[in-house]
C-alpha cells in the first residue's frame, strides 16, 4: 500500500476509547479512529477517483433498521448495502460531522457582529471545507473497499495502477507530475480499471433501484 504520511491526521475519534471487548459488545457506536482509505494526494490527484457518487448517496440514506417483511428487497441486495453501510459507519458520522460543521461556519460567517476578521473567518471555513472534503473521499473509497465486496477487487486494481504509474515515474516527480506535464490526461490514465470500478458501483446502484421496484 502507498503511504499516508502527508496528510493531515485523522480527525479525532467521535468518543473516547474503550477497550476492545466493549468495542465488540457495542458495534452501533462506532470507537475506532478513522483512518485515510485514499492514497496521499501528492501521490494521486482527486481528479483520478472514480465517480461513486450514486452509490454513497444510496449507502448514506439506506436504513439498517428497515423492516424487511413489509418490503419486496431480495437477502442478496439487503446484505450488499447493509455489509457496505454497517462497515463504513464510522467514516459515514465523521463526514456528516465535518458537514454540518462546515454548514455552521459558513452561517456564522454571514453574521455581521463576528470577533474574527474576515480573514480568519475564510481561513477558517476553507480549512473546515478541505476537512469536508477529504472525509467524503475517505467514505467513499471505504464503500469500495469492503472486505468480500462487489468492487473491492476492482478497486485494488485501480489503485495497483496508480502505484504502477507513480513508481514507474518517480524519478519524474511521480504520477501527479506527470499528469500536470500533459503526457496523460486524468481521463486515459488507468481508464480501464476506473471504468471498471464506476460499472461496478453502477451495478450495485442498479440491483438496488430494481429490487426496490
Amino acid at each position: 500500500e502507498m503511504a499516508l504520511d502527508s496528510l493531515p491526521p485523522p480527525p479525532p475519534p467521535l468518543v473516547s476509547n474503550q477497550n476492545k471487548s466493549t468495542e465488540k459488545n457495542n458495534n452501533s457506536k462506532p470507537r475506532r479512529r478513522p483512518k485515510f482509505l485514499f492514497p496521499p494526494l501528492d501521490v494521486v490527484s482527486p481528479s483520478l477517483y472514480p465517480d461513486f457518487g450514486p452509490l454513497t448517496r444510496i449507502i448514506r440514506t439506506y436504513d439498517l433498521e428497515l423492516d424487511n417483511s413489509i418490503t419486496n428487497m431480495p437477502n442478496k441486495r439487503n446484505k450488499e448495502i447493509e455489509e457496505m453501510k454497517r462497515k463504513c459507519l464510522i467514516y459515514q458520522h465523521v463526514l456528516e460531522q465535518n458537514s454540518e460543521k462546515f454548514m455552521e461556519l459558513r452561517r456564522q460567517s454571514s453574521q455581521t457582529q463576528q470577533q474574527q476578521s474576515p480573514e480568519q473567518r475564510q481561513a477558517l471555513l476553507e480549512d473546515q471545507a478541505k476537512m469536508t472534503k477529504i472525509s467524503e473521499w475517505n467514505y467513499q473509497f471505504c464503500t469500495m473497499k469492503v472486505p468480500g465486496g462487489s468492487c473491492t477487487e476492482r478497486m485494488k486494481n485501480l489503485e495497483m495502477c496508480w502505484k504502477k504509474f507513480h513508481d514507474g515515474f518517480k524519478q519524474y516527480g511521480g504520477l501527479n507530475a506527470l499528469l500536470k506535464s500533459g503526457a496523460y490526461s486524468s481521463e486515459l490514465l488507468c481508464k480501464k480499471e476506473k471504468e471498471a470500478v464506476e460499472r461496478c458501483a453502477g451495478k450495485v446502484v442498479q440491483r438496488y433501484v430494481m429490487f426496490d421496484r
